[in-house]
């Protein structure tokens, strides 16, 4: 993760429930009133949001899903939220997120 990128690991919660929290997130980002020197500034955040069927993921591929549902993110516009889940993923695909990510 780079330098302005968080985690957050939300476990026992459902796909449509992380959507929500990380909209409510987003939503509350943008209108929030930013100043910077007195100034007014427009701000707002894209969030990836990755969600594995399996209870026994790989956490580096699920950080991996995520960033690149961030990146879509960012490319598809900004100040949205994305979603990537590993089921997605075919095997080796999954495995070959784990080996990058290593």
């Amino acid at each position: 993760m780079g330098g302005e990128e968080f985690a957050s690991l939300l476990p026992d919660t459902t796909r449509q429930d992380a959507i929500w929290l990380a909209e409510r997130l987003r939503a509350a980002f943008e209108a929030t009133c930013h100043t910077a020197a007195e100034r007014p500034i427009t701000a707002t955040v894209s969030v990836g949001v990755a969600t594995s069927d399996d209870a026994s993921f790989d956490l580096s591929a699920l950080l991996t899903a995520a960033d690149q549902a961030l990146y879509r993110a960012k490319a598809l516009g900004r100040n949205r939220v994305e979603l990537s889940t590993l089921s997605q993923q075919s095997p080796s695909a999954r495995q070959a997120s784990s080996q990058a990510a290593a």
